[in-house]
Formats: structure tokens, sequence, C-alpha cells
């Protein structure tokens, strides 16, 4: 797991977990919380989940830029 940096300056280093979220229709069909440093290694393992979850992939997939 990766903290956060001390921008209080107080010593105290916080968990920072990076969380994934799929909708459709604006409902939350997927969640997944991962201890990564980036986005860029969370999608596959997430849309992974997905597919475990349902028995399906997603018909369409929209990300940002830095998902190849």
């Amino acid at each position: 797991m990766r903290l956060k940096d001390d921008h209080m300056q107080n010593g105290q280093l916080k968990p920072a977990y990076n969380a994934q979220i799929s909708a459709e229709e604006q409902f939350i069909t997927h969640y997944s919380i991962h201890q990564t440093a980036g986005d860029t290694t969370t999608l596959e393992s997430h849309l992974n989940g997905f597919e475990q979850q349902y028995g399906k992939q997603s018909k369409e997939v929209i990300a940002d830029a830095g998902m190849e």
C-alpha cells in the first residue's frame, strides 16, 4: 500500500487507496478498491471483477486517457 504525502507537516502519513466505479444509467453497477499507487494499473482487474460478478463484460468502457 502506498501512503499519501504529509501535506500538513505533522508526521502522519495516511493510507491511500484507489477506487474504481462502473455505472450505467447513473446507477453504480460495480466498484473495486485497489492498493496501488496509480489508476492505470487498476482498470484490467476492475473489469475482470465486473465480469466475474455479472458473467459478461461491459459493452462500452470509458476511461481517462492514461488507461490504455
